[in-house]
C-alpha cells in the first residue's frame, strides 16, 4: 500500500508511479537514498523550529489568537490587537490566563516596571511557522478587569497582518533596563559656551533653550523668532558713528557712556515697557489714524441746538475706525488726541450770544471753546480747537457745535470744516 505524507513543505511518497513528486522525495526506487537523506534533514529543521519556538525563555506566554479588536477581555487564553492592520496596531489585549489555563497576572503586570520610557520589547510569533511575527516596542499597562491593555509601537513585522483567528501565538516580552542616573551636566552648555562667536546672526541660526513647559528639555529657538517675539526690525542694533541712515537716537544707561540706535525708517518709532526699558523698534503704519472733511450742512443750529456734525469726504482712514460719517471708535486702550477746524456760515446780526466747539466721547464732554460771537461783519468764522484725551477700546468720539441766542440759520461750510484724529500711545 503507497503512502503520502509532507513535511517542512516537502512532499515524500512510496509510489514510484506518483510523478506529482520529485525523485529526490520518492522512498522505492532509483533515488530511495537520496529521498531518506532530504527526509533526514527535513526532519532536523522541523526539530530545530520545534526548539526555537518552545514555550520556554525569560518571559513567553502562549495564547490562541483572536482577530476581533473591541476593547474587551478576549476571553481565557486568547490575545487580540486594537487594528484589523495588525502592524499598525498601538495596544496588545492579553488575557490574564494563558492558552493552558495558567494565570499570567502578576507576570503581564510587569511589563511597564522599567523607568526607561521604552518599557522593553515583545515578539509576537506563530508558535509552528516562525516566519510570521510582529514586533512592538512597550510604553505602558492597563489593568481594566479581566486583561491587560498594553501600550505599544510596531517596530517590525513579517507581514502588515501575519495572524488568523485560532492561530496559537508565543508573546515574548524583554524588559528594558531602568533609565540610568543623570550625568554631569550639560554638555549643551559647555559645549555652546567654548564654540566660537558669530559675529551677525540670520534667520536660520538656532539657540538650545531649556523649555519649561515641557520638563526643562531641550529645544531650539531660532533667530527669526526672536527678532519677531522682540519686535526687532533688520538694521535696529546697527551702531552708528554719527546717526547716518534716516535717524538715530541716543540713550543713556547707568553710567555716562552712550549707546547709539539707527532707525531703519524715517516713519519708527522706539517702543518701550518704560522709562528704563528698550525692546525696540515700532513702525507707526497701524496705529488707527483718519482726516475727514464736511460737506455743507445748512441752517443746522443758532437757536441752541446741540448738532454733531458729519464728514462724509474722508481723505484718509488708517485702520478703518472712523466709520465715514461723524463716529471715531477707538480700536485699542490708549491716549488719542484730535482736532477740528469748524467753518461756520450765517453768523450775521448781533443775537448769537455764543459759539460752543466740543468733542464728546463715551467718558468724557470737552467743551473746546466757549466764545461770545456777536455781530460777525462777513457772517463767518473760523476756529481751530486741539484735545488729548484716554479713551478705552470700544469708545467713541464725535465732533459737536451748538450756537447758542437766535434763529437756526448758522451753516457749516464745505471743505474748510475737518475733524481729525490718531492714537498717539
Amino acid at each position: 500500500m503507497a503512502f503520502t505524507f509532507t513535511i517542512n513543505g516537502h512532499t515524500y511518497t512510496s509510489d514510484p508511479a506518483n510523478t506529482g513528486v520529485p525523485e529526490a522525495y520518492r522512498f522505492i526506487g532509483y533515488n530511495y537514498l537520496t529521498a531518506l537523506g532530504n527526509l533526514a534533514v527535513d526532519l532536523v529543521a522541523v526539530a530545530t523550529a520545534a526548539i526555537t519556538n518552545a514555550e520556554t525563555g525569560a518571559i513567553t506566554i502562549s495564547y490562541a489568537f483572536d482577530t476581533a479588536t473591541a476593547d474587551v477581555d478576549p476571553g481565557a487564553g486568547v490575545l487580540r490587537l486594537n487594528n484589523a492592520t495588525q502592524n499598525a496596531s498601538t495596544a496588545i489585549r492579553a488575557d490574564l490566563l494563558d492558552r493552558l489555563g495558567g494565570d499570567r497576572t502578576s507576570i503581564l503586570d510587569t511589563f511597564d516596571d522599567s523607568t526607561s520610557t521604552v518599557k522593553g520589547q515583545i515578539e509576537l510569533i506563530k508558535r509552528d511557522d516562525a516566519t510570521k511575527w510582529l514586533s512592538f516596542g512597550v510604553s505602558a499597562v492597563a489593568t481594566p478587569a479581566g486583561y491587560r491593555n498594553i501600550s505599544v509601537a510596531n517596530v517590525g513585522f513579517s507581514a502588515i497582518s501575519p495572524f488568523i483567528s485560532g492561530d496559537v501565538i508565543l508573546l515574548r516580552f524583554t524588559r528594558t533596563g531602568d533609565k540610568g542616573d543623570t550625568g554631569a551636566d550639560a554638555s549643551v552648555a559647555v559645549a555652546t559656551h567654548a564654540a566660537a562667536n558669530k559675529a551677525t546672526p540670520v534667520d536660520a541660526d538656532e539657540i538650545p533653550v531649556a523649555d519649561s513647559a515641557a520638563a526643562y528639555g531641550l529645544k531650539h529657538i531660532l533667530w527669526s523668532t526672536i527678532k519677531t517675539t522682540l519686535g526687532f526690525v533688520t538694521g535696529i542694533l546697527a551702531s552708528s558713528a554719527g546717526g547716518t541712515g534716516n535717524g538715530f537716537t541716543k540713550f543713556t544707561g547707568p553710567t555716562t557712556s552712550e549707546k547709539t540706535f539707527t532707525l531703519p525708517d524715517a516713519n519708527a518709532s522706539l517702543a518701550t515697557l518704560g522709562a528704563n526699558t528698550f525692546i525696540g523698534v515700532q513702525l507707526a503704519t497701524a496705529q488707527p489714524a483718519f482726516l475727514a472733511l464736511a460737506a455743507t450742512q445748512s441752517n443746522v443750529t443758532g437757536d441752541n441746538t446741540d448738532y454733531t456734525i458729519t464728514f462724509t469726504n474722508v481723505i484718509f482712514n488708517q485702520g478703518g475706525n472712523f466709520d465715514g460719517t461723524s463716529t471715531f471708535t477707538a480700536s485699542a486702550t490708549g491716549k488719542h488726541r484730535f482736532e477740528c477746524i469748524y467753518a461756520l456760515n450765517g453768523l450775521h446780526g448781533g443775537a448769537f450770544t455764543q459759539i460752543d466747539g466740543r468733542l464728546v466721547t463715551t467718558n468724557e464732554t470737552i467743551n473746546w471753546l466757549f466764545h461770545s460771537a456777536g455781530a460777525s461783519t462777513n457772517g463767518n468764522s473760523y476756529i481751530s480747537c486741539e484735545a488729548f484725551t484716554h479713551m478705552n477700546a470700544g469708545d467713541v468720539a464725535v465732533a459737536k457745535i451748538v450756537v447758542l441766542g437766535s434763529t437756526k440759520t448758522v451753516s457749516i461750510a464745505a471743505t474748510a470744516c475737518r475733524f481729525s484724529g490718531n492714537l498717539e500711545c
